[in-house]
């Protein structure tokens, strides 16, 4: 398990919850105090708080045209958040991807050799991520 994402429409309120209420941390060298890190090409802002090896992974959309905004607005809007995916890591992305897609899964667009997405309606509806294992 490389990571838990959760997308949320408060950064503020997922801080909150999983550092005061359960008493995890926020990894300030990856995620600044404050907005989080931006990843431009989805526009949103991330919150990375480790746990065990692997970490939750808090997207917070910045404005509503990605598709992540989309999903949140269906999926966990009322509830200000839903979980919405689970990432695997691999040494091999694209073994993992030819093995899943060979055992009947979808994928979504084109693997690299760091990331591959499954989707949710082949993966017992949960989206998946699979990505390179730098460790």
């Amino acid at each position: 398990m490389d990571h838990i994402g959760t997308v949320i429409n408060d950064l503020e309120r997922a801080r909150n919850f999983w550092c005061n209420v359960i008493g995890l941390r926020v990894d300030t060298l990856k995620s600044p105090i404050g907005r989080g890190r931006h990843i431009e090409s989805d526009n949103v802002n991330i919150l990375d708080i480790p746990i065990g090896k692997g970490e939750i992974v808090c997207i917070n959309p910045q404005d509503g045209t990605s598709g992540t905004a989309r999903f949140l607005e269906r999926f966990g809007g009322r509830a200000g958040g839903t979980m919405h995916h689970i990432s695997l890591a691999t040494r091999d992305v694209k073994a993992a991807v030819d093995y899943v897609e060979g055992n009947g899964l979808k994928r979504i667009g084109v693997p690299s050799n760091d990331i591959a997405w499954i989707h949710p309606d082949s993966a017992a509806g949960v989206l998946i991520e699979i990505v390179k294992d730098e460790g």
